[in-house]
């Protein structure tokens, strides 16, 4: 929201993240359908994460990528809802670390399912 409102009874509406400590794929452009390449939405969302310290939030959908993710320090938090599916169609690396000696398992994963690893 920007700005002031005032209103009196329920409002409801789809509020979207963008900037903060919170990266919201979807605010990146990630569709989640699990159709979609949602690859450069996400490097999108995880690069700002980096820059800024934070938390990359994949809301419930099951968003899929074929390109491999890096990330750098610090990792990133990635979350989901009990709900979402993030799943890797590619054929080499789901993730990849550009910090020497890092290694995957530094990322905190917090979501129904990861399919990133075959």
């Amino acid at each position: 929201l920007a700005g002031a409102e005032t209103f009196t009874g329920t409002k409801t509406g789809a509020f979207i993240d963008k900037g903060g400590q919170v990266f919201n794929v979807k605010a990146y452009g990630a569709i989640g359908d699990g159709a979609t390449d949602d690859s450069t939405a996400i490097q999108n969302a995880i690069n700002a994460a980096a820059v800024a310290g934070g938390t990359v939030l994949f809301p419930a959908g099951t968003f899929k990528h074929s390109a491999t993710l890096t990330y750098t320090a610090p990792p990133p938090a990635i979350i989901g809802t009990p709900s979402t599916v993030l799943s890797y169609s590619g054929t080499g690396t789901a993730f990849a670390s550009s910090i020497p000696g890092d290694s995957l398992p530094s990322i905190s994963w917090a979501m129904a399912s990861v399919s990133a690893f075959r």
